[in-house]
């Protein structure tokens, strides 16, 4: 399966919109769309994109908009389907300028990250997933962010088994895994003193009571699969809520 173009996601989200399509602001002379979805139901945050190497999180998105499937529908979204426009249509982690976006939430200088800001100001959500791959892995892992202490991580690993192998790495990115394909950190976060905050430390901080940070490999897998792991983890988070 091939990586569609940033153009072709657009006219994809554009033609499916139910009116739920907005734009949430501009970066690099690329517009940076939002979806919103008000059902009643448990409020959940997606977002995916914000580095251009990882295609699986932005077609895994736009599948679920096109197929719009029935437990998808029972939940209120608030979704980001491609943060990163610029940085997806060269196939690079950066954006124009040269920066890791996902390093850089606890300022609000970068447009792609205030159109994000802006868009969910005042909004809270349960769950909050996002969509990542990595260059470096050899199967699909997960980071959880329980403050709450009822982690459910195991599970969404157990379940994206049936389609990729689970990441075999004890260490990842210099942290020890809970469990195989699993980093939960349970409890309070003092991120004042950090520097640098990822997406995640951001919402987990002021939006979500309940994070997700999905990984599948960039490289050594069929895109297609990679889209269906993406899309089996998200249900699978979203069949923990009532």
């Amino acid at each position: 399966m091939d990586r569609l173009s940033y153009e072709e996601l657009v006219r994809r989200w554009k033609r499916v919109s139910r009116g739920s399509l907005f734009e949430a602001g501009r970066a690099s002379g690329y517009p940076v769309y939002g979806w919103r979805y008000e059902s009643g139901g448990p409020s959940i945050y997606l977002s995916t994109g914000i580095h251009g190497d990882e295609p699986a999180g932005p077609m895994a998105v736009t599948r679920l908009l096109e197929e719009w499937p029935g437990w998808f529908r029972t939940f209120s979204w608030m979704i980001f389907p491609c943060l990163n426009p610029w940085s997806y249509e060269r196939g690079l982690r950066h954006n124009e300028k040269r920066l890791d976006l996902n390093r850089l939430w606890r300022e609000n200088r970068e447009p792609e990250i205030r159109a994000v800001r802006r868009s969910i100001h005042g909004l809270r959500f349960e769950i909050a997933y996002l969509m990542h791959e990595d260059y470096d892995a050899k199967g699909f892992y997960l980071y959880e962010l329980a403050p709450d202490r009822s982690s459910a991580g195991k599970r969404i690993v157990r379940a994206v088994r049936s389609i990729l192998p689970v990441e075999p790495r004890r260490f990842i990115e210099g942290r020890r895994v809970t469990s195989p394909g699993l980093i939960c950190r349970e409890g309070s976060y003092h991120l004042k003193g950090r520097k640098h905050w990822p997406e995640a430390f951001y919402l987990i901080g002021r939006h979500a009571g309940h994070l997700f940070n999905a990984e599948t490999p960039s490289t050594g897998f069929d895109l297609g699969l990679r889209i269906q792991a993406q899309i089996k983890g998200l249900r699978t988070a979203m069949e923990l809520l009532p």
